[in-house]
C-alpha cells in the first residue's frame, strides 16, 4: 500500500490490520459456497482426475515400453520413471 497524505496514512493506521489480515468478502463468498454446495464440483474434479490417472497408466503400459508409472494420491501430477531406458545421468541431454 503507498499512501500519499498523512490524512490517508491516519486512517489506514486504524483500519489496516483488519483489511490487511482479514478475509475479503468475495473470500468468505467462496469459502461459504464451497462448504455449502461444492460436493458436486469436487466429486466431478476426483472422478475426472481419476479417469486420466487411468488413462495415462494404460498409455504408460501399452505404448512405453521400459516407462514406469506410479498413480498419485494426492495430487494431480503425473511422473513417468524412465530410469530403465537407459538415458545416462543426464537425460535431457539425449539425443
Amino acid at each position: 500500500m503507498i499512501l500519499s497524505n498523512d490524512r490517508d496514512r491516519d486512517r489506514w493506521s486504524q483500519v489496516g490490520p483488519a483489511a490487511e489480515h482479514g478475509a475479503a468478502n468475495l473470500g468468505v463468498i467462496a469459502y461459504t459456497a464451497a462448504f455449502t454446495a461444492g460436493r458436486p464440483w469436487l466429486d466431478d474434479v476426483i472422478a475426472y482426475l481419476e479417469r486420466n490417472r487411468r488413462t495415462l497408466a494404460e498409455l504408460v503400459h501399452d505404448l512405453l515400453p521400459g516407462v514406469a508409472y506410479t498413480p498419485p494420491e494426492g495430487t494431480h501430477l503425473a511422473w513417468l520413471d524412465v530410469r530403465d531406458l537407459g538415458l545416462g545421468a543426464q537425460p535431457a541431454a539425449f539425443a
